[in-house]
């Protein structure tokens, strides 16, 4: 994928080197940049995937955090096989199975960091108790 979209030489070259360097069966760890970098590069056929072929409209993915928003529950179901589909057999990825599928006015949009609901947006919980600490 990175040799049909990169053409440089010396770039494809760097970043082999870099994939060499991790070796490891379960891919790259997790806190490298190159892991947001290679992440978001890999899933950007889904994005593709889900705004022209499915038309979703709020979509918004960040590595492999995504929310997908509908007024409608069986749109979502129905659109989280079709996206399981394409993750499976188009990018060999399996999807965890902690994935949610609820109304936001419940308890708004965990994501990135921030819990996002229709009047305000608050920092997670978590991430001010690390900034504290």
């Amino acid at each position: 994928m990175l040799k049909s979209r990169i053409k440089d030489v010396r770039m494809l070259n760097t970043l082999s080197r870099i994939l060499e360097s991790y070796k490891s069966p379960t891919g790259i760890p997790i806190g490298y940049h190159s892991s947001q970098l290679l992440g978001n590069f890999y899933l950007s056929g889904l994005d593709l995937h889900a705004k022209n072929e499915l038309k979703v409209k709020y979509y918004f993915r960040y590595c492999d955090d995504i929310v997908i928003l509908s007024a409608s529950k069986e749109e979502l179901h129905l659109l989280f096989e079709h996206i399981k589909e394409f993750t499976e057999k188009r990018l060999h990825l399996a999807i965890k199975d902690n994935h949610q599928i609820f109304p936001v006015e419940s308890r708004g949009i965990d994501f990135l960091g921030y819990v996002t609901r229709h009047d305000y947006i608050l920092v997670r919980k978590r991430i001010k108790q690390r900034f504290v600490a």
